[in-house]
């Protein structure tokens, strides 16, 4: 199945794909729930306490597929910033949470080439396992990755991307020496993690600039990319990608096969290729892999964000009814309790099976209620995935 979108909301969406963060943070309306903040980032100021509170309005209608419930976000490290405090973090006491996602960048994994500092992950295992929790992991590549794969002798494509940190190097996922690097690093987390009986899912990186699988935005970059992914014998850079992401899938797939690993979905390019790019990707893992997911960053308050129509919304749905795991992410932190329940309201009624939420509203008492309802209309059904 796929998805088109007019030629319009394309054109409004390269406009918006140039506005800067500061000025979507300000509220300007996005026009697709895959588009997440424009380089990758992600938002960490805490949320205001609310002053109220709200029931939630229990659903009587379950969600389909494979069931994770409300997951408490890590915020995920770079180099050089100060190691977490794991151990005094809320997550681990907090009962509204039933899996925590571990998240670790390989700038900060794997500073030097073969020599992984795991100390993050075992910690968070150790007391995921000592507080009755599960856990999640993702290992972020894109512009997060190290400086030595672009070195001999590893030699990864140095491809210079515009991000709002000003220009930053990344891989390009179709590149054979960047795959073989990344493939080395994915196997080692797999093999250290993947088996644990506490691990829920992992997500896919390495596909985009971070987490997720934005790419290219500004039209300097796009022309970069076509311009190499043409050397490299491909008809245009959104090909090259589609290529590149699908070897990086078919990886995952190798690592985690008996576990859920999700696909964290935003357009590549702010164009109809970019989406039809994702959506051949999406389709194509889906079709092949029972255990394969989608997630997007679309959970928004306010603005009618995620449209019901729009292609990361359509995917959930399409995905979720055919028993395989789905996902939203909050895009940004939330205000109020009105909000949060509108947002998660809104996320399980469009099927995702699992929400990850930022830490400010993981520790929000107010927010609670509606934290433990979720997890019932998302659990219901069990956590097996459905046969295909």
């Amino acid at each position: 199945m796929s998805y088109l979108v007019p030629a319009t909301l394309v054109a409004a969406f390269t406009s918006l794909g140039r506005a800067t963060s500061r000025a979507i943070r300000k509220g300007a309306v996005l026009l697709f729930s895959i588009v997440v903040l424009l380089d990758g980032g992600a938002a960490t100021t805490p949320a205001p306490t609310p002053t109220a509170t709200l029931t939630p309005t229990p659903s009587t209608t379950p969600a389909q597929g494979f069931g994770i419930g409300c997951v408490y976000m890590i915020p995920a490290l770079h180099v050089g910033d100060p190691d977490h405090d794991l151990k005094n973090k809320p997550c681990w006491t907090n009962s509204h949470f039933p899996v925590v996602l571990l998240r670790e960048t390989w700038g900060r994994l794997e500073q030097t080439k073969g020599n992984r500092d795991w100390s993050f992950f075992d910690k968070g295992v150790e007391l995921a396992r000592e507080h009755g929790k599960k856990f999640a992991v993702v290992v972020a590549a894109g512009y997060t990755s190290p400086s030595w794969i672009f070195d001999s002798p590893t030699n990864a494509y140095a491809f210079p991307v515009q991000t709002r940190h000003g220009k930053l190097n990344m891989p390009l996922p179709w590149d054979s020496k960047f795959q073989t690097a990344w493939s080395d690093t994915v196997h080692a987390l797999g093999s250290r993690y993947g088996n644990d009986p506490l691990c829920v899912y992992a997500n896919i990186s390495g596909v985009g600039r971070v987490h997720e699988s934005t790419f290219v935005r500004a039209q300097e970059d796009i022309d970069a990319c076509n311009a190499k992914a043409s050397s490299d014998g491909f008809s245009s850079c959104m090909d090259a990608w589609t290529a590149g992401a699908k070897w990086i899938t078919d990886m995952f797939h190798d690592v985690f096969p008996n576990k859920p690993f999700l696909f964290i979905g935003a357009i590549p390019s702010p164009k109809q290729d970019g989406l039809d790019a994702l959506n051949n990707v999406i389709n194509w893992a889906a079709a092949k892999y029972t255990n394969f997911g989608f997630a997007n960053e679309g959970l928004w308050p306010g603005n009618n964000y995620p449209p019901p129509d729009s292609p990361g919304t359509l995917q959930i749905k399409k995905l979720s009814a055919a028993g395989h795991p789905t996902m939203y992410q909050f895009h940004l932190p939330v205000t109020t309790v009105a909000d949060m329940k509108t947002s998660l309201d809104k996320g399980i009624a469009n099927g995702a099976r699992g929400i990850e939420i930022f830490p400010g509203n993981c520790n929000q008492s107010e927010m609670w209620p509606l934290f433990d309802d979720a997890n019932t209309r998302m659990l219901a059904g069990g956590d097996k995935l459905k046969a295909k």
